[in-house]
C-alpha cells in the first residue's frame, strides 16, 4: 500500500491535493515522508480555550462566570472544536436572554460534569485516611445522579495532579514557578494552589499508591 501511495505522491495530479492524517507518523517509511509538508498538532492549552469562549461569549451576548468557562475549557480536553460544542449546549439551554450570570455550578448541572469542590473533599478524606467520610461523599454523588464511572476518571487525575504537584513543589508546595504549571498543569492558578497546600504534607510514595490505586479501579 506504501508503494502505490508513493508512487502516487511522485507523480501527483496537478489538480490533486493530499493530507494524510495519522497519530503514528513513526510508521511511514521515510520515502513518503520526505515527500510531505509536516504539522505535528498539539494540545490548546487551558488558557488559550478559555480566551476564545470568552470571546464568543461576549460576541454571542452570553453572560457566564469564569470559572463556568474554566470548567468547559477543562471538559474539552484540549480541543477548541469540543469546547465550542459544549458552549454551544449551553446556549441552546439558556439563549441570550437569561438576566443573571450563568456560573459553574449551574454549568455542571447542564453537561452533568462532577464538582471539583467533590474531587477535592474525596481526597482530603482518602488523605485523612477517613473511609467513612469517603463512602458518604460517594453516596453523596450517586444520590445526585452523577455519573460514577466519570467520577472515578476524575478522581484518578486528579490525584496525577496532586503528585505532580508535590513532585513540582517540594521547595515550595503552595507555588509552582509559572513554567512548571504551563507545562505540567494546565489549570487555573486557583486551584494550582489548591493542589499544592493539599499534597504538601503527603509523600510522593504515598500519592503514587494512590494514584496506582486509582487507575486500577478507573479500570
Amino acid at each position: 500500500a506504501f508503494n502505490a501511495l508513493l508512487k502516487t505522491l511522485e507523480e501527483p495530479p496537478a489538480s490533486v491535493k493530499f493530507i494524510l492524517a495519522t497519530t503514528e507518523p513513526h510508521r511511514l517509511p521515510e520515502t513518503i515522508l520526505s515527500r510531505c509538508q509536516r504539522f505535528d498538532f498539539r494540545r490548546i492549552s487551558l488558557k488559550e480555550i478559555v480566551q476564545r469562549l470568552s470571546d464568543i461569549c461576549v460576541r454571542e451576548g452570553l453572560k457566564i462566570s469564569q470559572g463556568a468557562l474554566i470548567a468547559v475549557a477543562r471538559e474539552a480536553d484540549g480541543s477548541m472544536r469540543d469546547a465550542q460544542s459544549l458552549l454551544e449546549q449551553v446556549l441552546s439551554c439558556f439563549g441570550t436572554e437569561q438576566q443573571s450570570e450563568l456560573d459553574e455550578t449551574q454549568l455542571q448541572e447542564i453537561l452533568g460534569l462532577a464538582e471539583r469542590r467533590m474531587l477535592f473533599d474525596i481526597s482530603e478524606s482518602v488523605i485523612a485516611n477517613d473511609g467513612k467520610r469517603c463512602l458518604e461523599l460517594v453516596a453523596q454523588a450517586a444520590e445526585q445522579g452523577r455519573d460514577l464511572t466519570r467520577l472515578s476518571k476524575d478522581l484518578l487525575e486528579h490525584f496525577r495532579n496532586l503528585m505532580v504537584a508535590r513532585l513540582c513543589g517540594q521547595k515550595n508546595p503552595k507555588k509552582l514557578a509559572e513554567e512548571e504549571r504551563a507545562e505540567l498543569l494546565d489549570l487555573p492558578d486557583q486551584e494550582v494552589i489548591a493542589l499544592g497546600s493539599q499534597a504538601a504534607d503527603v509523600s510522593i510514595d504515598t500519592l503514587l499508591d494512590y494514584f496506582d490505586l486509582m487507575a486500577a479501579g478507573e479500570e
